[in-house]
């Protein structure tokens, strides 16, 4: 996972869920880190810098971090939901929503 611009050295356009899920399980870092990692990714590269614009909208930031915290504990208290558990998970939506308001979609 080389090529990063973030403390935990993940390349975002690369990780796969093998990768992140072996991160998670070393103890290198919590899936707080990981959603914060992502969040200021997102901010970074969909608006300012390359302006990619491919994320319309993400939960808000401050229930990402709760419920990865909650992850996190479930983890350390040894129950695990399964692989992607405590892993971002981003959704992309194809279709066209014009006529109804888009509904947030939620990092499981």
């Amino acid at each position: 996972m080389v090529g990063a611009v973030n403390s935990l050295q993940v390349n975002y356009l690369e990780a796969t869920s093998q990768e992140l899920g072996e991160l998670l399980a070393s103890g290198k870092c919590s899936s707080v880190d990981l959603v914060s990692s992502y969040l200021k990714k997102i901010a970074k590269d969909n608006v300012d810098g390359i302006g990619s614009r491919a994320i319309i909208e993400t939960e808000d930031a401050t229930h990402l971090l709760e419920y990865a915290r909650r992850l996190d504990d479930e983890r350390k208290h040894g129950k695990v939901r399964g692989p992607l558990h405590r892993l971002p998970v981003v959704i992309k939506v194809s279709a066209d929503f014009s006529c109804s308001k888009l509904h947030r979609f939620r990092w499981l």
